[in-house]
């Protein structure tokens, strides 16, 4: 994906997280989420990978809803993934 966007020119991005890409067999973010996304942990590397390789000027994180996280288990865990996209940004 990186490459593809860095071969076409592209100079800065907006990242758009829709967490309901996230498989709900390892963290249930809301009712729209299906099987066989990627894991949290996928999620940031990609997400700092791209914030490592372009500068990203922009960043929308949706589509989490409490009453389908029970044990509160989301937060703490996109609050991680902000924290090391902010890192991978500043290194630019």
């Amino acid at each position: 994906m990186i490459g593809k966007l860095t071969a076409t020119g592209t100079v800065r991005a907006h990242l758009h997280l829709d967490l309901d890409v996230l498989d709900p067999d390892v963290l249930q973010v809301n009712r729209y989420a299906h099987p066989g996304g990627p894991s949290p942990e996928q999620l940031r590397q990609l997400a700092c990978g791209l914030a490592r390789s372009i500068p990203i000027v922009g960043v929308t994180l949706s589509a989490y809803d409490p009453a389908f996280d029970s044990q509160s288990e989301v937060p703490p865990v996109v609050g991680q993934l902000l924290v090391e996209f902010l890192a991978a940004i500043e290194r630019i």
